[in-house]
């Protein structure tokens, strides 16, 4: 989410030098949302997929807060996003809940137990990671930084719950600038750890804004350093002696030539020659230009000039961000033919890694410039935002992903022009391109029929102000929590496009094998199976199966699956394999094998699962342990019984060709000797898996005792540095003491020692992110204030 709102603006907005124009319905596929008399619902587009069976499905809201707050039953979105993580997130009317985990410098939040807990009581969830992470006003990390968190934190989730699925994070807008941050955060992490990120969906915001840094908008993508901008009729031309051989010029007065940078001193460069005007150089967002250049010279020519004590943005996210900027006033001396302003290039501290040391005009990496936010509406360029980032994907092989716009709307205040019926007629708009005409058989999903995006979220469910300023993007509102008119539009549009249907998924399969300790013997194989219904109405009964190719493994009846989110509607299914394996054995996974529950979508009812088979033996002792736990305490001269149990695995898939195993229990003695306290002998054909071993140990007295387990060193183990396990346990006298073991390796820890759990109290407490949006609208006075940091010295 943008959050640069209103930084500069003031009460004055007629001040704005914005030639405002009456808005006109665009036709955008199927009846324009203007053409409706007042109330009427459009005749919207009624396609499905197996992606969404019901058409309504692909509309979501984004939510400040509480959703409960609302009465959200008459609204039929299927999804809504709330900028955090919640332990037990609402699902009303059967709606997803997409929680975001925002990323930092040097991780991630929350994590630890708060991450935890909601991951367990929410599987299966979408997780958004990061929340235009690129962006100043939001995460700001570099590329670097977000892959680092993105791989931690998509690890964690997803050792917790294998069905999750991530989104990589939204950026704030589609440019240049962002795609560039996006390939750059996917090149860092396939340096950092060898492959390529594991994202199931991408997700973009369609905010039309501006994106020059120390300007209104989205600023310069956290990382980039340095770029160009322009605005107004600027071309290229080549010119000799120019910085990279080329120059941008232009003769129109008011176009503006952007240099972004970091540093507190900058060098610009611009040509000189007969036919040259007068330019206006200003720096940063200062309303008065810091001098105007007459670039007249009989003959072609440089100019140049360095801008030292540049001083640093009050905002310490903004720090040593700068822009220059140049602009054509349309004056020139007496003597020149023209006015044309030539701008060449600049030099500043970060722009030393570049060729020349310099940023030249022609620069690829372009920022988006706006006079204003006129534009933020235009649906066309909301369209073209969506085509550029698939067209994105498909060069990057990401085609065949889902692509959601989870967060889009109108930003903008009524005092800026953007009166309730613009907003409502760009939300109508934009629901009929995006059910009807974004489709493209060459980048859209071929699984959604080639639409180009899958879902979309509003902006917002309930918005009443930003910052002091009405806006009329909210569908509720959130001082009386009552449905606004346009919340009656959007459910007179969607309303029709709801279906009820069964969607039954096959989420997940683990296999679990307990190899054989002796060659030939059966494996034993656990099987859990995840079984969802994500429609929004009742199963029925239905048969899920365990398979091997056309053979059964084994049938499980259930009676009823409900609608998604209701009690219930995800099942674990567990059974029991013995088989004897000896090769790769692929198990499959099938939700309603009778067809009886009238789910017509069945690209999800199957899922495969592959055990893997290595023949070879590697015999080990593991789970060592003691009980009882804790020990009780004794007198001298008393006897304690202690039980002492490990577990022995066979770690690769082939048992030993051995006809017996010997594991033996032993105690150490001081002096490092071996006292052999009682052996257990496994033999072929008389054991079965799992295999537990004990032995009930007598112990005279308190004291200290350490010990050992081994299993035999057959001829064919491949391993034996994991053939025994060594413990020590404390007999107390008079007081109770936990026994300790000391085991080969030690389970990793979910929770990091430095981290700690976050409160739902403590969390909806902290900054909130989500809640503010900043720096996004123009300034009054636009497009400068006429306030600034001190003018930079010049030389």
């Amino acid at each position: 989410m943008v959050r640069r709102i209103v930084r500069w603006i003031g009460a004055a907005a007629v001040a704005l030098t914005l030639a405002w124009q009456p808005v006109v319905a665009q036709e955008v596929g199927g009846t324009s949302a203007a053409d409706q008399a007042p109330g009427q619902a459009p005749e919207p587009a009624t396609a499905t997929s197996c992606l969404y069976p019901s058409a309504h499905e692909r509309f979501g809201v984004t939510v400040s807060g509480d959703i409960n707050r609302f009465d959200v039953s008459p609204l039929p979105a299927a999804a809504y996003m709330d900028w955090s993580v919640r332990r037990t997130p609402a699902h009303p009317n059967g709606m997803y809940y997409y929680p975001i985990v925002y990323v930092r410098p040097n991780g991630y939040w929350p994590s630890g137990a708060e991450l935890e807990a909601a991951v367990r009581n929410f599987p299966g969830a979408l997780w958004m990671i990061g929340n235009e992470a690129e962006t100043v006003w939001m995460d700001n990390v570099t590329p670097e930084e977000y892959a680092r968190a993105y791989h931690d934190v998509t690890t964690r989730i997803r050792a917790l719950d294998p069905t999750a699925k991530f989104a990589f994070t939204s950026i704030a807008t589609v440019s240049t600038l962002r795609l560039a941050w996006l390939d750059m955060a996917l090149e860092a992490y396939r340096g950092l750890y060898g492959r390529d990120p594991t994202v199931d969906v991408w997700t973009v915001h369609t905010y039309e804004v501006n994106e020059m840094a120390q300007e209104w908008g989205s600023e310069i993508p956290t990382g980039i350093r340095n770029a160009v901008g322009f605005y107004g009729q600027w071309t290229e031309a080549s010119v000799a002696g120019a910085s990279g051989g080329t120059v941008h010029q232009s003769r129109t007065a008011g176009d503006r030539f952007y240099f972004a940078f970091y540093g507190g001193e900058v060098t610009l460069f611009l040509r000189t020659g007969p036919d040259s005007g007068r330019a206006a150089i200003y720096i940063d967002h200062r309303a008065d230009p810091v001098e105007t250049v007459d670039l007249y010279s009989p003959t072609p020519g440089a100019w140049s000039k360095t801008y030292r004590n540049l001083t640093p943005s009050p905002d310490e996210r903004l720090g040593n961000r700068h822009n220059i900027r140049v602009q054509v006033t349309g004056a020139r001396n007496p003597s020149a033919t023209d006015t044309w302003v030539r701008v060449d290039a600049i030099a500043a501290s970060s722009t030393t890694v570049l060729p020349n040391g310099r940023l030249e005009n022609n620069s690829p990496m372009q920022a988006r410039i706006l006079n204003g936010p006129d534009d933020h509406d235009n649906i066309e360029k909301i369209a073209n935002q969506v085509r550029r980032f698939r067209q994105w994907m498909a060069d990057r092989g990401q085609r065949n992903k889902p692509l959601i716009n989870s967060e889009y709307g109108i930003l903008m205040t009524e005092d800026l022009g953007f009166t309730y019926e613009r907003v409502r007629t760009f939300m109508l708009n934009s629901f009929n391109l995006f059910i009807t005409d974004l489709q493209d058989p060459n980048l859209g999903l071929p699984a959604d029929d080639n639409r180009l995006l899958q879902q979309w979220l509003w902006f917002a469910l309930n918005q009443d102000v930003f910052e002091g300023r009405v806006v009329h993007t909210g569908l509720y509102s959130d001082a009386t929590r009552q449905i606004k008119p346009l919340g009656q539009e959007f459910i007179n549009y969607v309303q029709p496009l709801v279906r009820s249907y069964v969607d039954l998924e096959a989420a997940h399969l683990a296999l679990t094998p307990t190899w054989p300790l002796f060659s030939g013997e059966p494996t034993l194989v656990q099987m859990q199976g995840i079984v969802v219904n994500r429609g929004n109405m009742n199963s029925g009964p239905l048969i899920v199966r365990f398979s091997e190719g056309a053979q059964t493994i084994q049938n499980v009846s259930i009676s009823n699956l409900p609608k998604r989110f209701d009690a219930g509607y995800r099942q674990l299914l567990n059974h029991s394999w013995r088989t004897v394996v000896t090769g790769d054995r692929t198990v499959t996974l099938t939700a309603d094998v009778n067809r009886q529950t009238g789910d017509n979508c069945r690209d999800n009812n199957v899922y495969r699962a592959t055990l893997s088979y290595r023949p070879q033996t590697d015999l080990a002792v593991t789970n060592l342990r003691v009980s009882p736990s804790p020990l009780p305490a004794v007198q001298p001269g008393r006897e304690v019984v202690v039980t002492l149990t490990a577990d022995i695995v066979n770690l690769d898939g082939s048992g030993t060709a051995a006809n017996q195993v010997a594991v033996q229990f032993w105690q150490n003695t001081p002096d490092g000797d071996s006292v052999l306290l009682h052996t257990v002998t496994l033999r072929r054909g008389q054991t079965t898996l799992p295999v537990t071993v004990s032995y009930d140990w007598r112990l005279r007295g308190p004291g200290a005792r350490e010990f050992k387990v081994t299993v035999e060193n057959v001829s064919d183990d491949v391993n034996l540095n994991n053939n025994r396990l060594s413990g020590r346990l404390l007999v107390p006298s008079g007081s109770v003491y936990f026994p300790v073991t000391v085991k080969r390796y030690r389970t990793p820890r979910l929770l990091e020692a430095d981290e700690t759990a976050v409160s739902e109290a403590a969390y909806r407490a902290t900054d909130a992110p989500w809640l503010s949006r900043a720096h996004m609208l123009p300034p009054v006075g636009w497009p400068f204030p006429s306030t600034g940091p001190a003018s930079p010295s010049q030389e």
